[in-house]
C-alpha cells in the first residue's frame, strides 16, 4: 500500500463523502489514472476504412466510407494500458473504502462503475437528509405560524414550500 494514499486519502465510511471523494479524484488525478479509467472508456477495435460505391436515388454512384469489419484489430497497447489503469485505480479506490462499504463491490471490474456507484447512492441520500431538514424546519415554521401569526399570505408561502418538498 502506497505511504501517500494512506496520508493523503481517508477511508470512506459513509458519512465522510465530501472530504474524502476529492482526496481520491486527486489522488488518481496526480497517479495518472483519472482520465484513462474513471473518464475514458474501454479501448475499441480499430477497423480500417473502405469505400463502397453504391447506387443513388438518381441513378449515379455513390461512394460512402465505412468500417471494414473484416479486417478489425486491436490496439494492444492501449487495452494493456486501460487495463493496468484500471486495476490500479480500483484497487486504490477499494484500499480506502470501509470494509463494508468494499463488499459491495469486490466483484466489480472497473473503476468507473465503483466511483459511479458511489456517488449515485450519497447522492440519493444527500437529496433525502435535505428533504428531511427541510419538512423538519417547516414544521417548526408551522408551529410558530400557528402561534403568532394570523396572516394569509404566510400560510400560502408555507403550503406552497411544504408542497414542494413533499413532491
Amino acid at each position: 500500500m502506497s505511504n501517500s494514499l494512506t496520508q493523503l486519502v481517508p477511508v470512506f465510511n459513509g458519512t465522510n463523502y465530501m472530504t474524502w471523494g476529492p482526496a481520491v479524484k486527486n489522488y488518481l488525478l496526480s497517479q495518472g489514472q483519472w482520465r484513462n479509467t474513471i473518464i475514458k472508456p474501454f479501448p475499441k477495435k480499430i477497423y480500417p476504412q473502405k469505400e463502397v460505391t453504391t447506387k443513388g436515388p438518381d441513378g449515379g454512384d455513390v461512394v460512402t466510407q465505412v468500417d471494414d469489419l473484416s479486417q478489425s484489430h486491436l490496439n494492444y497497447d492501449d487495452i494493456e494500458s486501460w487495463i493496468e489503469n484500471n486495476d490500479k485505480a480500483r484497487g486504490n479506490i477499494m484500499l480506502r473504502l470501509h470494509n463494508v462499504i468494499a463488499k459491495k463491490f469486490y466483484m466489480e471490474e472497473h473503476a468507473s462503475s465503483i466511483w459511479e456507484a458511489l456517488e449515485k447512492e450519497l447522492l440519493s441520500r444527500r437529496e433525502v437528509s435535505t428533504r428531511q431538514d427541510a419538512m423538519t424546519y417547516l414544521i417548526r415554521v408551522r408551529r410558530l405560524l400557528v402561534v403568532r401569526v394570523k396572516s394569509k399570505k404566510c400560510w400560502i408561502i408555507f403550503t406552497r414550500l411544504m408542497w414542494y418538498i413533499q413532491t
